[in-house]
């Protein structure tokens, strides 16, 4: 790359990114692109403070490096998000999440002690896409007899984010994004006329405060849990497990004090953010860091970057699951911080304790596949091996 260069659409900087980012944060930390209306922020201050100041650095425009606003809880302002956002979280509590707690245990123990037991295999594919699958049809209450259409369709759907350039993916992708809002659409109609049940369709549908959603409005979060929590989830296991199969020393650490757990899953979505960039859009002229960006530009808020600033966390380059890094970027900041954080937190907190109580060791057998997206980071393919406890 030129010293005086970054392209975030770069395949390369893509797939290794933290080298670029030091150069942007120690260079130039109010980035524009060339030839681009947009502008890469670096340092984990000026990140938080774009996230934190939506009255300036606007959702409305989309998230993505696109102008593409979509009906969806992401993609709002206050006050609309507000409303949305206190209707949903009046449903999706820490009480609700504590509710998945035994099927997730379940499941990781269904899948990990298998990959155990056969000496490794792809922790991807064989645990954290499966995993994520199960606890997202268990969140919105699919049906038995419907999960294995609902786990193509979401795993389908995503391809989208990578399908916009071959016309042949990008049509499959459509016909698949096509049949999942058909069937969520019959599902939310279901619930509509039947009592509550424990799924969150049930729950988001019930009247809060004398105001519910509308049906409108819940198919629109569903398909941002999907986009977002099947994803992000999977990404975040997967790099997650990716950081330990290169540190024996934590992992060991681990093994040895699973009271690190907590902290460990910090510095794991820290190090290695399963969400490398959002985007936010200027609704005036404005000065980050001193440096003028204009009206309607795309601010491309880097927290994979801003979680390995020094400034912030000393020595960010290293994993360390003792530090405290609670206060990490891999959920965003300000209004629109993630509403599944709580979940996304306690699947990989069963995930490393399942992990931890089977095995032994873990290392690299190979060396994966990446998924390379402007926003997002994680593994299509990663193989391990692991020793038997």
């Amino acid at each position: 790359m030129p010293p005086e260069e970054f392209d975030p659409f770069s395949q390369a900087i893509m797939l290794e990114p933290y080298e670029h980012y030091r150069w942007l944060r120690e260079t130039a930390p109010v980035y524009n692109v060339p030839n681009t209306d947009i502008w890469a922020v670096s340092r984990y201050a000026d990140a938080d403070y774009v996230l934190r100041t939506h009255g300036v650095f606007s959702s409305t425009g989309g998230v993505g490096p696109e102008w593409e606003p979509h009906p969806m809880l992401s993609m709002y302002d206050p006050p609309e998000h507000t409303r949305l956002r206190r209707l949903v979280a009046a449903r999706f509590t820490p009480k609700f999440v504590a509710t998945l707690a035994e099927r997730m245990t379940a499941s990781a123990e269904r899948l990990m002690v298998p990959l155990v037991e056969a000496g490794g295999g792809d922790f991807v594919t064989e645990l954290a896409e499966p995993m994520t699958a199960t606890l997202m049809a268990d969140v919105l209450g699919i049906p038995e007899e419907r999960r294995g259409d609902f786990r193509r369709w979401s795993t389908g759907i995503l391809d989208t984010l990578s399908s916009r350039h071959d016309p042949v993916a990008a049509k499959e992708a459509e016909a698949t994004r096509v049949a999942l809002l058909a069937y969520l659409r019959e599902l939310i109609a279901q619930r509509q006329t039947r009592p509550p049940e424990g799924d969150i369709i049930s729950l988001l549908l019930q009247a809060h405060e004398r105001e519910a959603l509308t049906p409108k409005e819940v198919l629109a979060f569903c398909v941002l849990l999907l986009v977002a929590g099947y994803e992000t989830s999977t990404n975040a296991v997967a790099n997650f497990l990716n950081a330990l199969a290169r540190h024996p020393a934590a992992f060991e650490a681990l093994r040895s004090d699973p009271a690190l757990v907590p902290s460990a899953v910090e510095e794991g979505l820290r190090y290695d953010s399963a969400d490398q960039a959002f985007f936010r859009n200027t609704l005036s002229d404005t000065k980050i860091a001193d440096v003028l960006v204009p009206a309607r530009s795309k601010v491309m808020v880097l927290l994979g970057s801003g979680n390995r600033d020094d400034g912030k966390f000393p020595n960010a380059d290293v994993f360390d699951v003792r530090r405290n890094a609670s206060d990490h970027l891999a959920f965003g900041s300000g209004v629109h911080y993630c509403l599944g954080a709580s979940l996304a937190r306690q699947q990989l907190s069963i995930v490393i304790r399942s992990l931890v109580r089977h095995a032994a060791s873990i290392s690299p057998a190979g060396p994966g596949e990446r998924v390379v997206t402007v926003i997002t980071r994680g593994f299509r393919t990663l193989p391990l091996h692991v020793d038997a406890a």
